[in-house]
């Protein structure tokens, strides 16, 4: 799913995310990186990505 955000030129917004890690099964969750990119809806060729660690956590 992808959410839009409006924010004026020059301004700084916290989104936040929210991961499902799917129940059940044989293999258990582990750590991993997760990459996030915004790009402008002007202009295409301004964009900013940053990588962010995702663990298993207790649902809070």
């Amino acid at each position: 799913m992808h959410a839009l955000s409006q924010v004026e030129a020059g301004k700084t917004v916290a989104v936040p995310v929210y991961v499902k890690i799917p129940k059940g099964g044989k293999v258990q969750p582990v750590p991993t990186n997760l990459t996030f990119t915004s790009t402008s809806a002007t202009d295409a060729n301004k964009s900013a990505s940053m990588t962010r660690p995702v663990c298993p956590g207790n649902g809070k």
